[in-house]
């Protein structure tokens, strides 16, 4: 088995009959801090995802359900689909934020089994970079789920599901 700073290239995707499964939480593997969506925040970064609880709650549970195609990501704590924001420019840009009303193609993502170490890896449909936990930004920004790592997995790029 390799370890979890090993940096490997995307193995194969997870496939599921089509539906929406369970509740889950996301953990970011390289930290062990839970996925937030964070509903307390404004404007253009309300509903961001980020990896800052060090326990489960209700802004960190997740529905994740399969078209037959991609994944889609539903936020239990705000009922809303978890996004891409391929729009934004600078720091934000790519960020992941639960904010949509229905599914589009910003809200499509490719679960990746990283089969030897238990975690799995996230990547947006939209712009087809891996989904890393964000933890060299300060402050209220550290951990912010950002689709911005092109095709290796390295330890910010993997994600237990429980």
């Amino acid at each position: 088995a390799l370890p979890i700073c090993a940096v490997t290239t995307i193995p194969p995707t997870v496939t599921a009959p089509p539906g929406c499964y369970g509740l889950f939480y996301i953990n970011a593997a390289g930290s062990g801090l839970w996925v937030s969506a964070e509903l307390a925040y404004g404007g253009g970064t309300t509903g961001m995802l980020r990896a800052r609880a060090d326990r489960q709650g209700a802004w960190e549970q997740y529905q994740l359900c399969f078209d037959g195609i991609d994944w889609q990501i539903y936020s239990q704590a705000n009922g809303l689909w978890v996004s891409t924001e391929l729009d934004y420019g600078g720091s934000g840009h790519a960020m992941l934020r639960a904010r949509a009303l229905t599914r589009g193609p910003w809200e499509h993502y490719v679960l990746i089994d990283n089969d030897h170490d238990g975690t799995y890896s996230i990547m947006s449909a939209a712009n087809l970079d891996l989904v890393a936990a964000e933890f060299g930004y300060p402050g209220d920004q550290n951990g912010m789920l950002r689709a911005r790592t092109p095709g290796i997995i390295g330890a910010w790029e993997r994600f237990l599901l429980r």
